[in-house]
């Protein structure tokens, strides 16, 4: 059926069913596995579980939130569907998992309004539990227990306090337990070793039950109760970790650091925490102060902002605010307190479907902000945001009245920012004080004392108001005051602007004149496309920004290793070519992998909290059901208003964003490539012959090429030759031909019944989300081929596990399958050891083709080495491929590509000869 964009504020329950978008009917389109399996295109298996359109996806979500009676019946849908896999009376259709059903069936439950009381909702629930009870231990669904167990554990926990049979406490305590449980026994046992896993299978997607209960805990902690509840659940399981610690460290290890992680949002996020929950808090995590690293050290951050919340009350939020005033800010005031919303610059990957799927979930909008307002300077609080900041800081010690707070908005703008800067000369002199062992008992008689002065000069200043400054009550016109003043003029984060840059992922090569500046080490090629727009976005935002005066950008990169290359060009010439933009820049990275992301596959590995926030909600496909399908061809809606979803997925952002405070540094390595066959020194190979074979100094490693090269490229994770950047240059020729087939058969007038069969297949294939379809298809094809490269001679310099040099070892010339080199772990690596992306070397496996393999030389008898540099060079006119972080160099422009005759591999450096490094934010520190 014919469906056109509807408005979706205009939407009806009757009109949604006339459009087959009633909650049935999406359920129906779904789950029938008979239309799937008659259908053996492989875009039926793409669309399954979404809706045809964005249109459609807003119209039908918005009549989930906003008719209690069609959430009901959907969420209902679900457990009849999931009722009907467990008794084996069907199947989940291929496209998408039981994790999806699951996944929804939770966010249902825990942020939709439905019927808690219908019948047929609890008699589903306790038919599902009954079938759960009787599982043989051989059946299909007996290793989707445990998953099914804990959705419908929420869903009862839910239900009961919906309904008032329980309080909220059963269900927080069993949330705040669940939130830190990291997974089962059996993957505990698959984690404990590196070597074994260093990094996740892309591939393996999990349900993700924690995130939602950690949104739903954090979106309640502004409710007293609620709160309270969490703050004792959470340090009576703490209580408990050196108990657990004697029979499985590495679970103890695990949970400890989610309950800090929920302590320390539990600070930025809870509206009214008591200092005896504080101060119980700190006596439970004194225990710990004295633990190895990491624990230790984010024990002891974590205790030292406890003990300020404890003797300046509010401090740990204002200190957000302060941080956040160094940050991004938009120009017009936002929120209910009337604060300069804070500006999170997405880079989007315009070719990846994923990406502007989540760009359309999230409610991201393009480009600038549209403020009206002025741009604030770097750290600097407006007039308003400095009333509030003393209204929230004197109310804890000092009731504020009514009659107060109508004299204070009289007040002109310079005396408020008098007094503002009063009351933070109070607060400077108490954190002199606390490191005199100022106990909150005279924290608190000093703090009353000083404030009453300054709540005793409003009156006067009011009436006595220079004429020409004007009052602050015109910059609060906007607050309605005496719900200000009965919530207890409480702060909040300020409201975040999430915005996109989206960009495709070309590059331009240098000229020989800007080549000579990329060896002098001024500027890097290549010029990525998102170059420009960055740099004019960040120009925009330099207002007040001085050497003092830094500030904090953060970027969310949205996307897979393509992006992450593209964006590591643009952010290496930002450093180089803009060099006094970026001095007084600090820049802070998020990744969220939209697409393949090595990298987050690493992190997500190492930082459980990653995994369950960031990973798995953004890698998975079709996290939620009904999902979306971008169609490149339909036009956006002009309404994107904030809805339930978007709020979800922008608050798991958001919390990365404010509490992933650990970083972890990436180096940075960089590929020098020559077109034309350098010069290659012999005399080094012998000069290195003739030193110690055990050990040489790093001043002593000679260079065989010392050319200027043709191009530099930088990348971070890893480098291929043959095989993997074959396959690519294979895969890239091939979809060039097949453009050119459908330009060549729409450019003719009259076509063919065969022709026009050939060009709806083609159009078809070359559609955005059949890529990976369409590439298995091809590098099954080119898997038949028994490529090798051609003759090449590797010199590198070996390096011992303190990074230092070794030995310099030069092979002979051979033919490989493939050579790599590693920074950054791969899940399919078997031959080589883990690398570390913070080691200063990279993980070099080279594999010799077959008819090399039985030559006795360096490389065949030891093909993984520890590398620091390596310089290769191909036999006469031989050419090659590079495949750096999943870009391929050169790229395929014709029939005629060419590839290189030699690169050398080396450390990124900066001025002082120091390896650069890429900064990742994440939640846990990554220490290995």
């Amino acid at each position: 059926m014919s469906r056109t964009p509807r408005n979706t504020a205009r939407q009806t329950e009757k009109f949604m069913m006339m459009a087959g978008l009633g909650p049935k009917q999406v359920l129906e389109n779904m789950f029938n596995t008979k239309a799937a399996l008659s259908k053996k295109t492989t875009t039926t298996v793409q669309y399954r579980g979404t809706l045809n359109s964005r249109s459609e996806f807003d119209a039908f979500w918005t009549l989930m939130e906003s008719k209690e009676k069609s959430c009901t019946q959907l969420l209902e849908g679900f457990l009849y569907k999931l009722f009907q896999v467990m008794e084996n009376r069907m199947k989940i259709p291929p496209g998408f998992t039981l994790g999806s059903v699951l996944n929804s069936i939770q966010f249902l439950t825990l942020f939709f309004k439905y019927n808690s009381s219908s019948k047929r909702l609890k008699d589903l629930s306790s038919r599902i539990l009954d079938t759960l009870a009787k599982l043989d231990s051989k059946s299909a669904m007996a290793e989707e227990k445990d998953k099914i167990t804990q959705a419908m554990k929420i869903l009862n926990l839910h239900i009961d306090l919906q309904s008032g049979a329980e309080g909220p406490d059963t269900m927080l305590r069993w949330f705040t337990n669940y939130c830190a449980t990291q997974g089962t026994p059996e993957e505990f046992s698959k984690m404990r070793y590196f070597v074994s896993l260093a990094t996740f299978d892309p591939s393996e997607k999990t349900s993700g039950a924690q995130v939602f209960l950690f949104a739903y805990l954090k979106n309640h902690s502004n409710n007293p109760v609620y709160l309270k509840a969490i703050m004792e659940n959470t340090i009576k399981r703490t209580r408990g970790i050196p108990q657990i610690m004697k029979m499985n460290p590495k679970v103890a290890e695990s949970s400890l650091l989610s309950y800090l992680q929920m302590l320390s949002s539990i600070l930025i996020y809870g509206a009214d925490i008591k200092a005896e929950q504080i101060i119980g808090a700190i006596q439970t995590l004194y225990q710990f102060y004295f633990w190895p690293r990491p624990i230790g050290d984010i024990v002891k951050d974590l205790l030292f902002r406890m003990e300020r919340e404890c003797l300046i009350p509010g401090q740990v939020m204002r200190d957000c605010l302060r941080e956040e005033a160094f940050c991004a800010r938009s120009k017009s005031s936002l929120g209910a307190l009337g604060q300069k919303g804070a500006l999170i610059y997405h880079m989007v990957d315009a070719t990846c479907p994923s990406s502007s799927t989540f760009c359309h979930v999230m409610r991201i909008r393009d480009g600038d902000e549209k403020g009206t307002g002025s741009r604030l300077k770097t750290g600097e609080f407006s007039s308003a945001e400095q009333t509030l900041i003393m209204l929230n800081t004197i109310n804890f010690d000092i009731s504020i009245s009514r009659k107060d707070l109508d004299f204070l908005v009289q007040v002109g703008r310079k005396d408020i920012s008098k007094l503002y800067n009063e009351c933070q000369q109070v607060l400077h002199t108490l954190e002199t004080q606390r490191s005199e062992g100022m106990t909150p008992e005279e924290s608190q008689a000093f703090r009353t004392e000083h404030f009453q002065a300054v709540v005793a000069k409003w009156v006067p200043l009011a009436e006595q108001r220079d004429p020409g400054d004007e009052p602050i009550s015109s910059d609060l016109k906007g607050i309605d005051l005496n719900q200000l003043h009965d919530h207890g003029f409480p702060l909040s984060m300020p409201h975040t602007m999430h915005r996109s840059i989206k960009v495709d992922l070309k590059y331009a090569l240098l000229s020989p004149e800007e080549r000579k500046l990329a060896m002098e080490g001024k500027i890097l090629p290549p010029e990525p496309t998102m170059y420009e727009p960055l740099v004019t976005q960040i120009k925009k935002l330099m207002y007040g920004v001085t050497a003092e005066n830094k500030l904090t950008l953060r970027l969310v990169l949205t996307g897979g290793d393509r992006l992450m290359h593209s964006f590591l060009c643009a952010y290496l010439r930002i450093l180089q070519a803009e060099a006094a933009l970026a001095e007084n820049i600090i820049f802070k990275f998020y990744v969220v992998p939209t697409g393949l992301n090595y990298l987050a596959c690493y992190i997500a590995r190492h930082d459980s909290w990653y995994n369950r926030h960031i990973y798995t909600p953004f890698w998975s496909d079709r996290f939620l059901l009904p999902w979306v399908y971008i169609d490149p061809y339909e036009a956006p809606p002009s309404e994107k208003e904030s809805n339930t979803m978007s709020q979800f997925f922008q608050g798991l952002i958001d919390n990365y964003i404010h509490v992933g405070r650990q970083t972890l540094n990436v180096r940075i390595w960089r590929c020098n490539v020559y077109d034309q066959l350098p010069q290659w020194d012999h005399k080094a190979d012998k000069r290195d012959a003739k030193r110690s074979a055990k050990r040489i100094a790093a001043s002593d490693v000679s260079h065989a090429v010392k050319e200027e090269p043709s191009q530099v490229f930088p990348f971070f994770q890893r480098l291929e030759i043959g095989y993997g950047a074959e396959l690519a240059k294979y895969c890239e020729s091939e979809e060039l031909k097949m453009r050119h087939m459908v330009k060549e058969l729409t450019k003719k007038s009259n076509l063919t019944t065969q022709e026009a069969k050939e060009l709806a297949r083609l159009r078809g294939d070359l559609r955005p989300e059949n890529d990976e379809v369409r590439r298995k298809r091809l590098a099954d094809k080119f898997a038949r081929e028994r490529y090798q490269t051609p003759e090449l001679m590797i010199r590198f310099v070996k390096v011992g596990l303190d990074g230092k040099p070794v030995q310099v070892l030069c092979d002979q010339f051979m033919s490989f399958s493939h050579i790599k080199l590693s920074n950054v772990p791969v899940h399919n690596d078997r031959d080589t050891f883990p690398p570390n992306p913070e080691d200063p070397w990279l993980e070099m496996y080279a594999k010799s083709a077959p008819s090399y393999s039985t030559r006795k030389n360096i490389l065949n008898a030891e093909p993984a080495q520890h590398v620091s540099r390596v310089e290769i060079i191909s036999r006469g006119n031989d050419t090659f491929s590079v495949l750096a972080d999943g870009q391929l160099f050169p790229s395929v422009r014709g029939p005629k590509s060419t590839g290189y005759k030699s690169i050398v591999i080396e450390k990124f450096t900066n001025a002082n000869d120091e390896q650069m490094s890429f900064p990742v934010q994440t939640f846990f520190p990554i220490k290995l």
